[in-house]
């Protein structure tokens, strides 16, 4: 792929790795494949650049099992490639690709009582609560079962056991878009771009009922973007010197193809407002937002 795009004087985005369940439930066995990882991507980063891609990207996911899925992560993942190589390896980022991090934050001491409070009375937990390592939900089970004296003491241990897989958890700000489009936006030499309500990265296109329900905004992505620093960071690769705001609307398997060419010609016109020619700067990007 890497050679094809090269032909083609093209840049080439991918995603083809992941951690398995067992992986992630061992923290030795994680810091070994997440090093081999980086030592993979640095060998891709560096053979694409002797080939003359204009890019090589891989895209930002929403879950521990598929890094980067944090923005401190992210930031790891670039310069983990860049301190190996010294060539570049970016991002794609996805404006919903921030829809599952927020299922993943650690509870607070207070909101773990709470649920073994509902454990005790109910019999089981709530749907949807995140402890981390299976470990983490025996101690919780333990817990609940153990007279109500010991709490604090299971509470501690519970603590000091999630404390050993931070990979497992992300904090509220990862699930906010636009924070990663304006912390990491000039990293992402494409940036894909569909309709979502922030509970599922449902690829829809910006129709005007889709808008109605949904969380992105074509002015407050183009402010994100245009609003990165003018120091780069330290460690960091080099930030891109373009940028592609691409369409990346995936319609159902049974939609008219009537809809589904009207879906994006609205999304296009939706967009037209935002970015009314190729090839903006930055500047000029800044200047249409304070115009507005």
């Amino acid at each position: 792929m890497i050679r094809n795009a090269a032909r083609l004087r093209a840049g080439l985005g991918f995603y083809c790795h992941a951690f398995n369940e067992d992986t992630l439930q061992d923290p030795a066995a994680y810091a070994v494949a997440e090093e081999g990882l980086y030592n993979r991507l640095a060998e891709l980063a560096e053979y694409a650049g002797a080939q003359g891609v204009k890019f090589i990207a891989v895209e930002q996911m929403y879950s521990p099992h598929q890094i980067p899925w944090t923005l401190p992560g992210a930031r790891k993942f670039l310069k983990e490639v860049w301190a190996r190589s010294q060539s570049s390896l970016h991002l794609t980022l996805d404006t919903g690709h921030q829809c599952g991090q927020r299922r993943f934050v650690r509870l607070p001491s207070s909101k773990l009582r709470q649920s073994l409070g509902q454990l005790r009375l109910r019999g089981r937990s709530k749907a949807g609560l995140w402890l981390g390592p299976a470990s983490a939900y025996s101690l919780f089970r333990a817990a609940a079962a153990a007279p109500e004296k010991a709490e604090d003491e299971y509470l501690q241990r519970l603590d000091q056991e999630m404390n050993r897989y931070p990979h497992l958890f992300a904090a509220w700000g990862d699930g906010d878009t636009y924070g990663w489009l304006r912390e990491l936006g000039c990293y992402s030499p494409v940036i894909h771009l569909h309709q979502t309500n922030g509970t599922s990265s449902s690829h829809n296109p910006f129709t005007e009922e889709n808008n109605r329900q949904g969380i992105i905004r074509g002015h407050k992505v183009v402010q994100a973007v245009a609003a990165y620093s003018v120091e780069p960071e330290a460690g960091m690769p080099p930030r891109c010197e373009e940028i592609y705001l691409t369409l990346e609307i995936l319609p159902g398997t049974a939609a008219l193809p009537v809809d589904i060419i009207d879906g994006l010609a609205e999304s296009v016109e939706y967009w037209r407002r935002y970015v009314p020619k190729d090839g903006l700067t930055i500047q000029e990007l800044r200047g249409r937002q304070e115009s507005r």
